[in-house]
């Protein structure tokens, strides 16, 4: 019970705060494991903006994760989390992502879907991201596709690159790379 009543705290504290979803493979961080990564990125919305995108992962149970993630930019920065479903394992990978946010006079809700081609060395992921962003006298719904791969350099490390494509106003493509670091 205690277990629960803590994600639950966790998952509505994430609720309050965050972008769109970034850097995450259809595949689950097992249970007891946790993972850091440092991303750089590239922001494009009619100008370019430069951030670090920051991301730490809990493995909940098997095939749920919990993440905790930020982004520091010079016009747009955030701090959120989100919880990770597994849907399906193996050859492909599916997962939906679902979380909430707050980001400078609005809040957002988001979500994403992952398909991910797991191979040697290189996890392929693709999918699509949906934010409703509601803000005091509006409603935006900023809607993004995604491609990445992550390359794992050893079993504790993997170096991910990833491109979000906005396709609707409001969605700020991105462009980034960087490390994640799994424990």
């Amino acid at each position: 019970m205690k277990r629960s009543i803590f994600v639950l705290s966790l998952a509505l504290w994430g609720m309050t705060s965050a972008h769109a979803q970034v850097f995450n493979t259809g595949q689950t961080l097992s249970r007891g494991s946790f993972s850091l990564g440092f991303n750089p990125v590239i922001l494009v919305d009619g100008g370019t903006d430069i951030g670090i995108y920051l991301q730490g992962g809990l493995g909940l149970t098997r095939g749920i994760d919990l993440s905790i993630n930020g982004l520091v930019a010079e016009n747009r920065s955030f701090v959120g989390g989100d919880i990770e479903w597994g849907l399906m394992s193996g050859m492909p990978s599916l997962s939906l992502t679902t979380g909430a946010a707050a980001e400078r006079g609005h809040l957002t809700l988001k979500t994403n879907a992952d398909l991910t081609f797991p191979l040697p060395s290189v996890d392929l992921y693709m999918g699509p991201k949906l934010d409703i962003r509601i803000y005091d006298d509006d409603v935006t719904l900023p809607f993004w596709i995604f491609f990445g791969a992550e390359v794992r350099v050893k079993s504790t490390l993997a170096i991910p690159f990833e491109v979000d494509i906005g396709l609707t106003d409001h969605a700020t493509s991105l462009i980034g790379s960087g490390i994640i670091v799994y424990f």
